[in-house]
């Protein structure tokens, strides 16, 4: 069990690990697909477990990241998801060290993610973060906060 890269050429035939799995969203699916294809111009990096489940990484350079943040020089990771009986099996730490390595090739100053304050859905949990060497830099009351 391996793990595999999205890319502009193998996207339209691999499966991207998105919550809008059931048939009822494939035209999301396809959106989404579109969407990840124009952000992999910008640097976008989309690596997961190579099977079918919700079990990957998704990160670019902070400067062309959706987000407010200010962070020059930094990965930041868009989204890092590992459910269902994958969790618990050290593929977070894995996909994690992927990211770190890769921002180290290109001589970023490190990675940045924005956590949840408390546990909401969609939003990681700073405890992880915490626990894989990340600190607290910065916050959005009430909910967001921002490690690196």
């Amino acid at each position: 069990m391996g793990y595999i890269e999205i890319t502009k050429k193998n996207i339209e035939t691999e499966h991207i690990c998105c919550a809008l799995g059931a048939k009822q969203y494939e035209n999301a699916v396809a959106e989404k697909k579109k969407w990840l294809t124009e952000r992999m111009d910008e640097g976008l990096v989309f690596y997961r477990l190579n099977e079918r489940a919700k079990v990957f990484i998704e990160y670019l350079p902070a400067d062309m990241a959706w987000v407010p943040i200010e962070a020059p020089n930094y990965m930041y990771i868009n989204c890092l998801w590992v459910s269902g009986k994958y969790k618990e099996n050290g593929h977070a730490k894995q996909l994690l060290h992927h990211c770190k390595e890769d921002a180290n090739k290109r001589g970023m100053d490190g990675i940045v993610h924005i956590v949840g304050k408390n546990k909401y859905p969609y939003l990681s949990e700073r405890r992880f973060f915490e626990h894989m060497g990340f600190e607290l830099t910065d916050q959005a009351e009430p909910y967001f906060q921002l490690v690196a």
